[in-house]
């Protein structure tokens, strides 16, 4: 398990980091941000390489890893749910939540978490129009028959950005979830015109927006997908 001092470091490391997050952080800057020594910053910075959580590089600083980035993000948006929450529901002012959730994201559970996220409809911005990674809701959490439109992929790796364009579960695709099985993490959906099997862990990495379903038939088609039979003569 992440400690709170990991999450902060690597929450402060995502923040800092130039767009794209291909540069690094200067030891100087997170010890700045960390409010510690530099001696203390660089120590925690090797302890995270040694994770696999950053690469470290010596008079270059630090830069996070892909799991490392994960984490970051997860830990960024729970901080940013619990904003809003605390505003939203609890009326809290909010001037005064960011201290608030800062203690709180170390102690609220996944699913308290995701109940939150439940409350507040899927949000995408937090009180102070920061975005919330992941915000919306994931194709994982679709109902069964709804249809959904691609709006983000969470995951920015190469090898699933690659598998993501395979697929075409590419931001404007139409999609239709057909059903889920949660005991074999597997659900049938369709792609545009094409129909697939993936796994509930890659379907959980795509953000969507509600659409209106069309259950019309396709041409040729009828309504259960079998050819419709001619009229005699």
């Amino acid at each position: 398990m992440i400690s709170a001092t990991v999450e902060d470091y690597l929450r402060q490391i995502h923040l800092a980091e130039p767009p794209g997050g291909a540069g690094y952080v200067s030891m100087k800057e997170l010890a700045r941000t960390m409010q510690v020594a530099p001696g203390t910053a660089t120590a925690m910075a090797r302890s995270l390489a040694r994770d696999g959580l950053v690469v470290y590089a010596l008079r270059k600083g630090v830069r996070l890893t892909a799991e490392g980035r994960a984490e970051a993000r997860r830990v960024l948006r729970r901080h940013r749910l619990i904003e809003l929450f605390l505003v939203k529901v609890l009326g809290q002012d909010w001037a005064d939540v960011h201290e608030d959730a800062h203690r709180l994201e170390h102690a609220v559970s996944q699913r308290v978490e995701e109940a939150m996220d439940r409350v507040l409809g899927h949000p995408a911005v937090d009180p102070h129009g920061d975005p919330i990674p992941g915000g919306g809701l994931s194709l994982a959490e679709a109902a069964n028959g709804s249809a959904a439109r691609v709006t983000r992929i969470e995951d920015q790796g190469p090898e699933f950005l690659r598998y993501a364009a395979r697929t075409g579960l590419v931001p404007g695709a139409e999609v239709l979830l057909r059903s889920q099985d949660r005991s074999a993490g597997t659900a049938r959906l369709r792609v545009g015109s094409r129909e697939l099997t993936l796994a509930l862990s890659v379907l959980a990495k795509i953000r969507v927006e509600p659409r209106k379903a069309d259950h019309r038939p396709r041409p040729g088609r009828g309504p259960a997908g079998s050819r419709p039979s001619r009229k005699p003569g």
